[in-house]
Formats: structure tokens, C-alpha cells, sequence
């Protein structure tokens, strides 16, 4: 039994699933409850934990921990982000709060638990408490789930009437980029490469979607994409800005920017209407219908031959952009091999009827190579031979006819 500073006692146990439990309070022995007041501090505890967090991480760990101290509020008796602070810093043993935490986790979806118990541990340690040991928060590897393939994706076009909708496909599996994304991309992002009239077009993002863990990549458009977002802004249903933004301050609410969102719905819409068009088209249920795209970028980008350089590919995918990304212009290094790994990316017949020629010659070319060391081979065997029968005239005009039988 561990005792803590209210006079709660509160009992530990394992069962041999590894479940953690604590035992039920009875009525009879209340809890009191945490006063808010006994914890005096000159800030907000949520608004310091959420500071600089991204949108949907700030609704995730809302979620959670609303749960937490709904939970926490029957055992333990605080009801605010304040209350869980100060009840955590009373606490003489950090297991004790540990034990809260990681009991309150075993209450949630098995896939649930890292996020749950990670906005519980940021919230303290943002605030100063620095009881909590290091690897408090599981770890949950789901099942592979794999992406689209170029004739499921021709199969989800076939059931989208909407045009936007299509280019919203196109520019996922072009680009690779995640879906909030590109659900954010405005004109300005386009119009550099767009207006060169470049066959690859960069799309030029501002610093803030470099930063954190899911960063964007340094993506670009091709010819599938190009088409179909040159018919909508000719119909006028992707609007031209033909004016200069200024995007480059760090704070987004300076930034002189007339654009429009290239794409008018959200995640949540695009999301069902995948959905739906998924289910229409009979694919199979467990292909993401946004991050199946992404992940038929990334399965092309690794069909190229040869293989494209590893730390360029982690680039083009947005999964580390490396120190020279701040040192070497990077785009123009990684248009021709994005150029290179477009035949796997696009859905043209003609791209792939053109990649099928390609690996023929290549194996053509691997033959002739063979066939010319063959003949290499052969002009040594006989160069070997003739040496050989060189030696015999010596070795006879030497030693006679010993050598001559000899040899026979």
C-alpha cells in the first residue's frame, strides 16, 4: 500500500495480463477534494501546455484529457487541469502519479493509449513537475495497411464528379503530401513553377509547415496534375491571384496574401466523399481513402531503378530533410529525380506504356553488355591457346623429341 500527503490510500495490482487496476473507493471513505488555490502559480497551466502546439494536437490532448480528469475526479478528487497539477506535485513518489496515469490509460482503446497518456505527461512537464520516468508512454505498432495501386486509384477518379475532387487525388499521390496539407495549399504556392510553364512544378511552401515531426516534403506536381488544374482555373473554379504575395514573416497574421484555398472543403469532407467513392468502386475497406495516396507515393518512389539516393528520397517524402536542406538549394537537385520516379507515379497509359519500353531497352542493354564479355572471353581463350602452342615450338626446338612425346 502507498500512502500519499491527502491521507488517500490508494493500492496497486497486476493481474497476470498485465492490466493496472487500483481498488475501488467505497462512499465511506471520501476523497477531498484539490483545491485549486493550493497551487499558486503566475500562468495558465492549459494555455502553457497547448503554447505552440499544432491545431489538431491541441483537440486531440483536449480530448484525452477531459476524459483523464472526468476520471481522476472520482478517485482523486481534482477536477481541473489545476487541480491534476497540483495533486501531482503534493505527491511524495512519482509512481504514484504514474500509476494514475498509466491506470487511466488501461481504461482506453488499446491504439489510444500513447496519445492519452503523452498529453498527460506534456501537460506536466511543461508546467515543471519532472517526477515521471523516461518510457511512460506505450508504444502501439497497428497492422500494415497498404495504399493505393495506379488502377484503384483510375477506379476512386471514375466514382468523383466533382473535378476539384479529382485534382484533390492527383495532387495527394503527385505530391505525397499529407492531406491537411494539401487542403491548405493556396495559388501563391503554385504559381512560381506554374507560371514558368515548367513540366514539374515545385510547390513552394512557407517555413511553418517544415517544422514539428510531420513535416511536409519538398513535393511537386506533374503532368496529371498540371492538366487537371489547368482546365479548372480555365473554367475559373481555381481562382488566379495575378498579384505578389508576401508570405516570408514568421508571424502568419502579417502575411500579405489575397489567395484563396485552391481546394474549398475539409478534411472532414474530403475524407466521406473518398469514402464513399471507395466503397462505390468496391475497393478494399481497409485502404486509407486520404493516406492510401501517400503511400502510393512512396511505394513509386520506391520502384525506381536504379534507387533513387536515400536522404533525397527521405526528402521528396518529408521524412527528414537533412542539415544541407539549410545550406544547398535542394529543389532543383531533386526536380530530375522526381522527373525520373514520375513514370511510376502517373496514371497515363502512354507514361506507362513509355516506363515498360524503358525497362525493356534497359534489359536489351544488360544482354549486349553480357554478350560483348562473352566475346571478350572468347578472344582470351584463344589468345591463351596460341601462346600455348608458341611455348610447344620452343620447348621442341630446345629438347627434341622428348618434349614432342612428352606432349603426346
Amino acid at each position: 500500500m502507498v500512502s500519499v500527503d491527502t491521507g488517500v490510500k490508494i493500492g496497486f495490482s497486476y493481474t497476470l495480463g498485465g492490466t493496472v487496476s487500483s481498488p475501488a473507493r467505497s462512499d465511506a471513505d471520501p476523497v477531498p477534494p484539490v483545491l485549486e488555490s493550493e497551487l499558486e502559480v503566475a500562468w495558465d497551466p492549459s494555455e502553457r501546455w497547448l503554447r505552440k502546439k499544432r491545431p489538431t494536437t491541441q483537440i486531440n490532448y483536449k480530448l484525452y484529457f477531459n476524459r483523464f480528469l472526468d476520471w481522476g475526479d472520482l478517485r482523486f478528487g481534482f477536477k481541473t487541469p489545476a487541480g491534476f497539477l497540483a495533486w501531482a506535485k503534493r505527491q511524495k513518489d512519482g509512481v504514484v502519479v504514474e500509476e494514475a496515469m498509466e491506470s487511466f490509460a488501461e481504461t482506453q482503446k488499446r491504439s489510444a493509449r500513447p496519445t492519452a497518456v503523452s498529453a498527460m505527461k506534456s501537460f506536466l512537464e511543461r508546467n515543471g513537475y519532472k517526477g515521471l520516468s523516461k518510457g511512460i508512454v506505450p508504444r502501439y505498432r497497428g497492422q500494415f495497411i497498404k495504399g493505393y495501386t495506379r488502377e484503384e486509384i483510375i477506379q476512386l477518379l471514375g466514382y468523383l464528379d466533382n473535378p476539384l475532387q479529382k485534382l484533390y487525388v492527383l495532387m495527394v499521390k503527385d505530391t505525397g503530401f499529407r492531406a491537411r496539407t494539401v487542403l491548405s495549399l493556396k495559388w501563391h504556392h503554385l504559381k512560381p513553377d506554374v507560371d514558368a510553364g515548367k513540366q514539374y512544378c515545385h510547390v513552394y511552401l512557407e517555413q511553418k509547415y517544415y517544422e514539428g515531426k510531420k513535416t511536409a516534403g519538398l513535393g511537386f506536381i506533374g503532368p496529371d496534375s498540371l492538366w487537371m488544374l489547368n482546365q479548372l482555373t480555365n473554367d475559373g473554379r481555381v481562382k488566379i491571384n495575378p498579384g505578389k504575395c508576401d508570405t516570408t514573416r514568421a508571424e502568419e497574421d502579417k502575411w500579405k496574401c489575397n489567395c484563396a484555398c485552391v481546394f474549398p472543403f475539409s478534411y472532414r469532407d474530403i475524407y466521406a466523399i473518398l469514402l464513399r467513392a471507395n466503397t462505390k468502386a468496391a475497393l478494399s475497406d481497409r485502404i486509407q481513402p486520404t493516406h492510401g495516396l501517400r503511400k502510393f507515393f512512396e511505394n513509386a518512389l520506391d520502384k525506381c531503378e536504379p534507387a533513387l539516393d536515400k536522404d533525397k528520397k527521405n526528402q521528396l517524402e518529408g521524412h527528414s530533410l537533412g542539415v544541407r536542406w539549410n545550406y544547398t538549394d535542394q529543389v532543383e537537385s531533386l526536380r530530375p529525380l522526381y522527373e525520373r520516379a514520375y513514370p511510376h507515379l502517373s496514371l497515363s497509359e502512354d507514361m506507362a506504356a513509355d516506363k515498360k519500353v524503358r525497362v525493356l531497352l534497359d534489359q536489351i542493354k544488360a544482354l549486349e553488355q553480357r554478350q560483348a564479355g562473352y566475346g571478350d572471353l572468347k578472344l582470351l581463350v584463344d589468345q591463351l591457346t596460341l601462346n600455348q602452342a608458341r611455348m610447344m615450338r620452343l620447348l621442341e626446338s630446345k629438347f627434341g623429341s622428348e618434349v614432342k612425346a612428352l606432349a603426346e
